[in-house]
């Protein structure tokens, strides 16, 4: 018998480990995904022809760098950084660039593959060049930091002296008459190198604005600064004359007409600093686009036809037959902020670049322009794949987008609004199942209606900016076939046509609602909407009437989940509040959790039905017994979470958030991973393509991860 006992009780616990482990094993996918960051609107800085293979470069934040060897064709170039890139420059047989957090790159393939070198710094490193005098490479930056390489892989830093390591350099430069090396910095920082950078003469000049940019032409060297000031040396930078022109001015680009022996400086306020008399005397012209005077970017030289061209900002483009004197605008198509253009070899071909992916290219000297990438530098809220395969992102400013190529190209849509002035902030975007009927809604009171896949809008619902109606979500009632668009004060609406037409059902109440879902069953269903101060409604009507619930709680809802498997609701909310419902919404349970952070959304893995809520600090809750307890899951991230989707094919869990965030679990929600998506920059909203398996990741970027 006690044989017989103890083979009983050895059982018995392996029952106990098969169950336990039934219960919580997760599916695990046998296929694991890896993806390849795009960002789509980046903010481009700069631009160079790589000398070798004529390559085109252009980059700037996100560590992000378009290539192109004929401007017509773009390549994303993946580099293993996030960070703003400040600057690029060929030197020898390498490419280096340099920017934030201390970043140092390096390609000796021009600029196709890029390696992250250790340069022992966090400095943010503004400014790059390649002495071929010396062989030598010199980087500069915040904390004084001057940097000095003989290859571009083993980097030494270059000590300046006591009491300089609050001021930052800004600029470094190397004087083509006398090879000298220049630096300068914050509150008139100066420095030069007689040696190759081994020695330095520092100094801060009588200025208390920075030394921004070096020029030279003639016996002449111009230091640009701040507020219209510059400093002008004839003796290599042993002395310097201060020169102050306007007040307001900061200087962009400087360029050299040798033709006309004049020298001309680009101004942020639309003027342009001219001397014909190698700096002895200045003008300060006016150069105005159309009567404004934009930001200018850059001048440049058009030889072939004997002028100056400047370009900036709304696209500015003026040009000068006299040599600077006077500015004339060109018509232009293209209202887009150009930072710089630059000149190809052929001095007729010109690529501009900007803010939010901004990316052209000009066959005929900037008069016409083909627009590769549009200016997207607004903030976008959601993300859509259509049943048909189309991706679509809705923003502020009631900008929307439309590709048909898996986010490679992207069209900005023109939707004519009742108030061109007043135009939305997208904060709902959904597909009305039964007739594939997309709609969008949000502040301020508009309702837009799309038929065709997006192809066209129609705004079928409008209400003055100046009643304040503010949509907050769109949902859908598919057991009574009806939309409900939730207003923010109460002001909600009903549609029964597939959003064709929509009529109010208010609900009056004093706190704001935020968010909705919606309970469904084969015969019936439960709206269920929440929001400020513990602020909640229910509909058994697909919304025409409203009853408000007492949810015991003054805390902001954030969030709402309506669970299908188990037949329950929760409410999310402020200090890591969760609140769950068996009875359809009418009594409210608290649930004891293991924060005290934020919680924004829920969401339930398909493999094992577990629960996840998710929110503020990167924390993610996980209960694998409907929500009668819950643990905490270690993120990986500190950043807020906002939005979760399954992953195509796998059935793996995604969610995303701030900073970049996009984080995966292939078990279920017990471990998470980071994925690459090649940005720190915030995320609203995460979408997937189910036939591709391709990720869209929208915020303060758009970034496609396939």
């Amino acid at each position: 018998m006690q044989c017989l006992s103890s083979v009983m009780l050895r059982v018995s616990f392996l029952l106990v480990f098969i169950l336990f482990g039934c219960t919580e094993k997760s599916a695990s996918p046998e296929k694991v995904v890896h993806y390849q960051p795009e960002v789509i609107n980046p903010n481009y800085t700069g631009a160079l022809v790589e000398p070798h293979s004529q390559a085109i470069l252009v980059w700037g934040s996100d560590g992000a760098i378009q290539r192109s060897t004929d401007a017509r064709t773009w390549e994303f170039v993946g580099t293993p950084t996030t960070a703003q890139l400040n600057e690029i420059v060929s030197g020898g047989d390498a490419l280096v660039a340099v920017g934030e957090q201390g970043t140092v790159l390096r390609s000796v393939d021009q600029g196709k593959a890029w390696n992250k070198i250790s340069a022992d710094t966090t400095a943010n490193l503004k400014a790059l060049i390649y002495s071929s005098e010396h062989k030598r490479w010199f980087a500069v930056g915040t904390g004084s930091t001057v940097l000095r390489s003989d290859d571009g892989q083993h980097w030494q830093k270059i000590e300046l002296g006591k009491g300089l390591a609050m001021l930052d350099i800004e600029a470094i430069f190397v004087s083509p008459k006398s090879q000298r090396l220049f630096i300068g910095g914050s509150r008139g920082l100066f420095g030069f190198s007689d040696d190759g950078g081994v020695n330095w003469q520092v100094m801060q000049l009588d200025l208390d604005t920075p030394l921004s940019g070096f020029y030279a032409f003639n016996d002449v060297v111009v230091a640009t600064s701040a507020y219209g000031k510059l400093l002008v040396s004839r003796d290599e930078g042993s002395n310097w004359q201060l020169i102050e022109t306007d007040g307001q001015a900061f200087f962009n680009d400087g360029v050299f007409d040798s033709a006309a022996n004049v020298f001309l400086l680009a101004s942020h306020n639309g003027k342009i600093l001219r001397t014909a008399d190698n700096a002895e005397t200045w003008q300060l012209i006016d150069a105005p686009f159309h009567g404004a005077a934009n930001y200018l970017g850059n001048v440049v030289i058009d030889k072939q036809k004997n002028v100056l061209r400047a370009f900036g900002h709304y696209g500015t483009h003026l040009i000068s037959r006299d040599a600077g004197l006077t500015w004339e605008s060109q018509t232009q198509h293209m209202q887009t902020p150009f930072e710089e253009v630059l000149v190809l070899e052929d001095e007729k071909s010109y690529v501009a670049f900007g803010r939010g992916g901004l990316l052209a290219t000009s066959n005929d000297r900037g008069d016409h322009w083909q627009n590769h990438r549009m200016q997207l530098d607004i903030y976008w809220r959601n993300a859509l794949v259509s049943s048909q395969g189309t991706w679509l992102v809705a923003g502020e400013l009631g900008y929307m987008l439309r590709s048909t190529d898996q986010g490679k190209n992207w069209q900005l849509l023109n939707i004519a609004y009742t108030d061109p002035m007043t135009p939305p902030t997208y904060r709902a975007l959904i597909e009305e199942p039964q007739s594939n009927t997309l709609i969008a809604a949000g502040p301020t009171g508009t309702i837009v209606r799309s038929t065709d896949d997006g192809v066209s809008w129609t705004e079928v619902h409008y209400t003055p900016f100046n009643e304040a109606e503010a949509f907050t979500d769109l949902l859908m009632d598919s057991t009574h076939h009806q939309l409900i668009a939730v207003e923010a004060d109460g002001r909600h609406y009903l549609s029964k046509d597939q959003g064709k037409t929509w009529v109010a059902s208010p609900l009056t109440t004093q706190r704001k609602f935020w968010h909705g879902s919606v309970l469904m069953r084969a015969q019936e269903s439960v709206v269920l909407i929440t929001g400020q101060a513990g602020v909640a409604a229910r509909s058994l009507d697909g919304g025409q009437t409203w009853q408000a619930i007492d949810t015991n709680t003054i805390a902001d809802l954030f969030g709402s989940y309506a669970d299908q498997h188990h037949q329950q609701l929760f409410l999310l909310g402020a200090g890591g509040t969760l609140l769950r419902s068996r009875d359809d919404g009418q009594s409210w349970q608290a649930i004891a959790l293991p924060t005290q952070s934020d919680l924004r959304r829920m969401t339930m893995d398909p493999n094992n039905k577990a629960l996840l809520a998710f929110g503020g600090d990167g924390t993610i809750l996980r209960s694998s017994n409907a929500g009668d307890s819950w643990q905490a899951m270690d993120s990986g991230t500190t950043q807020e979470l906002r939005d979760a989707v399954v992953e195509p094919d796998t059935n793996n869990l995604l969610l995303t958030g701030r900073d970049g965030k996009v984080i995966r679990s292939t078990n279920g929600g017990i471990s998470w991973e980071t994925l690459p998506t090649h940005t720190t920059s915030h995320f609203r909203s995460l979408t997937t393509d189910p036939k591709t398996g391709a990720v869209l990741a929208v915020g303060e970027r758009i970034v496609r991860i396939d």
